[in-house]
C-alpha cells in the first residue's frame, strides 16, 4: 500500500520553519557584515510570490497538487535564502580579512600606529584558515553553522577595531611607493658618484700637469694642491645640491634624507 502526498498542513508547517531558519540566517549575515545579503532576500521574494500563488489558488478552489507546488517551490526558496545567506557570510569575512591583510602589508611601520598590528594579524589568519575549511553550505551541520557564528563574533571584533584605525594605518608610507623612490634614487647616486669619480680623476690630472707651474718650494706646492682640493670639495658640495633638486622630487629628497640622513642644506 502506497502512501499518499503530504497534507497540505504538514507542507506549510515545514514552509513556516523553513522560513524561520532562513530569517535568522539572513539576520545573522546583516548583523555581522553590515550589508543585506541580496541573493538571499531576492530568495525570500520568490518564496513570497509562490505563497501569494497558493493563497490566490485557494480562493478559486484551485486543485491540491498546484497548491502543494506552490508551498513546495515557496519551502525551497527559502531553504535557498538560508544557503545563500549563509555562503555571503563566509566570503563577507573572508573578504574583509583578505582586505586588511592587503592594506597592512602595502604599508610600512604598521605598528607605528597599530600597535596590536602582529597579533591581530594572526589571529585574523587563524580564523581565515577556520572559513576556509568550511565544506559547501548545503551541507553544514549544526555544530559547524554554531562555529561560523562564533568565528563571525571573533572577526566582527577585531573589524569594529580595525576600522578605527584603518585611516591611520591608510596614511602611512606606501611600501611600493617608497621601494620605487628608493631605486630611482639609488640610480641618482650611482650615476653622481660616477660623475664625481670621474671629476676627480680629471682634477688629479690637472693637478699632475699644474704640478711643475706652482711655486718650486714644497709649501706653495702643498698649499697650491689643497687649494684646488678646497675648491673641488666646494663645487662637488654645490653640484650635488643643484642635482638633488633639479632631478629629484621633494618626495625623493624628503625620502633620502630620512633613509640615509641626508641634509641638502
Amino acid at each position: 500500500m502506497t502512501s499518499g502526498p503530504d497534507p497540505i498542513s504538514d507542507l506549510i508547517k515545514k514552509l513556516v520553519s523553513t522560513y524561520k531558519v532562513a530569517d535568522e540566517q539572513i539576520k545573522q549575515c546583516e548583523r555581522y557584515t553590515l550589508a543585506s545579503p541580496s541573493a538571499a532576500v531576492n530568495q525570500m521574494r520568490y518564496a513570497g510570490s509562490h505563497l501569494l500563488k497558493f493563497i490566490k489558488g485557494g480562493t478559486e478552489n484551485a486543485n491540491d497538487d498546484i497548491k502543494r507546488e506552490n508551498i513546495e517551490k515557496a519551502t525551497n526558496h527559502c531553504k535557498r535564502a538560508a544557503f545563500d545567506a549563509l555562503e555571503n557570510l563566509i566570503f563577507a569575512q573572508l573578504e574583509f580579512i583578505s582586505d586588511f591583510q592587503d592594506l597592512c602589508r602595502s604599508k610600512r611601520d604598521v605598528e607605528t600606529v597599530y600597535p596590536d598590528y602582529v597579533s591581530d594579524f594572526m589571529a585574523l589568519a587563524a580564523l581565515q584558515e577556520r572559513l576556509q575549511a568550511f565544506r559547501m553550505v548545503q551541507s553544514l551541520s549544526e555544530e559547524e553553522r554554531k562555529e561560523l557564528v562564533d568565528i563571525s563574533e571573533q572577526v566582527s571584533k577585531l573589524k569594529r577595531k580595525i576600522l578605527r584605525l584603518k585611516i591611520d594605518v591608510e596614511k602611512q608610507e606606501s611600501v611600493e611607493v617608497a621601494d620605487e623612490v628608493i631605486l630611482s634614487v639609488q640610480q641618482f647616486l650611482l650615476s653622481f658618484t660616477a660623475t664625481v669619480l670621474g671629476t676627480f680623476i680629471g682634477i688629479a690630472g690637472v693637478m699632475l700637469a699644474a704640478w711643475d707651474m706652482l711655486p718650486n718650494i714644497w709649501w706653495g706646492r702643498i698649499g697650491g694642491v689643497v687649494i684646488l682640493l678646497l675648491a673641488f670639495a666646494f663645487l662637488c658640495k654645490k653640484f650635488y645640491g643643484w642635482s638633488a633638486k633639479k632631478l629629484l622630487t621633494e618626495k625623493q629628497r624628503r625620502l633620502l634624507s630620512d633613509r640615509l640622513n641626508i641634509r641638502w642644506t
